[in-house]
Parts: C-alpha cells; structure tokens; sequence
C-alpha cells in the first residue's frame, strides 16, 4: 500500500537566509543612526536658536543699560552745570545787590519798604544758595539722602500753605550720588505736584530704608484720575521713565476728592555703584 506521506518542504538556501537576515539588521541599524543623527541635529538646532536667543536678550540688555548711564550722565553733568552757575555767577550778583541795598537801608534806617525788600533779598540769597548746593552732584557723594528731603521739607513748611509731616525710618544704605539725585528730584516733583494742583493742606513723606528702600509722599488733596492723558499724564510717564533709570519702580494711587500717593521703591541691587 502507498504510505500517506507530506510533500517535502522547500528550504532556502543557507546563504541566502544569512543574507536576508543581514540586510533586514543592516536597514534597521541604518534607520536608527538616522533617526538618532536627525533627533541630535534638531536638539543642535533648537540650543543653536536658545543661544542666538540669549545673545540678543544680552545685546538689548547691554543696550538698555547703556542708555541709561549716558541719560544719567547728562542729568548729571546739566545739573551740576547749573549748580556752578547759580553759585558763581546768579549767587554772586545777588550778593552786590544785598550790599548796596544794604547801604542804602544803613541811609534810612526807619524806612520799612526798603527793609522789607532787603529781607526777601536775603531769602532770595538762601534759596539760590540751598539750590545751587541741591543741584551740584558731587555733593551728593558726602550727602544723606534723607538731609536733602528733610531740608526741602522744611522750606514747604516755610511757604505756610500746607503742613508736611515728615517720617524717616532705618538706616540709610550707601546709595550712588547719581541715584540720590534722581531719586530726590523725583520727590521735588512729586511734592511741587502737591503744591500746585492737589489743593491739599496736608502732605505726609516716608522714606523708609527697608529693604527695599521706599519713598511715599501721600497727600489729602482732590485726587486724580491716574488714566488722564495731558500735560499731568505726562508728567507721570516721565516721572516713571525717570524712576526707570535708577532701577526704582513709580506706582501711583489716586482718586478723585481722596487724594494721592507717589510711592518710589528702589531696587535693593542698586545700592551700589553702576
């Protein structure tokens, strides 16, 4: 009888199973080294862009910072220029003026008119002087920060139309002249700001050397609309673009019939010297 018997298998060749075997790890070596060499080149790419980002973000910064030391530098160089020729030149004539009135008083002593001219002379005399010293920033170097504030205090407290209750608390940190300057010509403006449109009769200052240290003139005067445009907005912007090149930071806090707050706060990193 037949046997049931399978029909016989056919076998490749073991050559070519070898070479099958070799081109399928060959292709899938070849496609993980390019997977692997375009994965390294997008991380290259992406640390090349992180790179050219920061070196920009450098650039601007570098930039900015520059800007601010030449506009500190030209504050500085124009008031101190204005401060020699007050002193000199203003101050001087001022002076000549006093003696020959003076001599004209020592003629008609009884002469209430001329007396009163020749005391608004001498006070005329001071307020040159204290501002020509104010504007000089080399004084600035040997110059307490809260002396100059308590000293333009003093003279609003002389003119009589508003009281001014004046605080000043810790220890004055060692601040760059030019910094001082700005940050008292800051307060300058804030309180002439009082004094001319607040109508208030009451203004507080605090300087307060925390850390960070901060400067708040707080009035009780109408208020304001912190949003108006004009001639007071931009007053404000500069005040802030002024504050920003000292690295202080202006807020401002107002409304109408409840009076204002001007709040400077400096930046503890720039207690040193730029």
């Amino acid at each position: 009888p037949a046997a049931n018997t399978a029909p016989p298998m056919l076998e490749a060749p073991p050559n070519e199973a070898v070479e099958l075997v070799l081109t399928v790890l060959f292709g899938t070596l070849l496609m993980l080294v390019l997977s692997a060499v375009v994965v390294v080149l997008m991380v290259a790419n992406r640390n090349r862009q992180n790179r050219h980002r920061a070196q920009l973000a450098e650039v601007r910064a570098q930039h900015a910072e520059e800007v601010r030391r030449v506009e500190r530098e030209m504050v500085q160089q124009t008031l101190t220029e204005v401060g020699r020729e007050l002193h000199d030149n203003i101050g001087q004539l001022l002076t000549v003026v006093r003696m020959g009135l003076g001599k004209l008083t020592a003629q008609v002593p009884n002469d209430a008119p001329a007396q009163q001219v020749k005391e608004y002379l001498d006070t005329t005399i001071t307020e040159v002087r204290r501002l020509s010293r104010s504007l000089n920033v080399d004084r600035f170097a040997d110059r307490a920060l809260g002396d100059a504030i308590t000293e333009e205090c003093e003279r609003v407290r002389r003119i009589g139309s508003v009281e001014v209750d004046l605080r000043i608390t810790g220890t004055e940190p060692a601040f760059p002249a030019d910094r001082k300057l700005v940050l008292f010509r800051l307060f300058q403006e804030a309180l002439n700001n009082v004094l001319k449109h607040a109508k208030a009769t009451r203004v507080e200052v605090r300087l307060d050397h925390l850390d960070p240290t901060q400067l708040v003139v707080r009035d009780n005067g109408v208020g304001f609309d912190p949003q108006a445009t004009g001639a007071a907005g931009q007053g404000l912007v500069n005040m802030q673009r002024r504050a920003t090149l000292i690295g202080a930071r202006c807020s401002i806090d107002s409304t109408l019939g409840k009076g204002t707050e001007l709040r400077f706060e400096l930046d503890p990193d720039t207690k040193t010297t730029v």
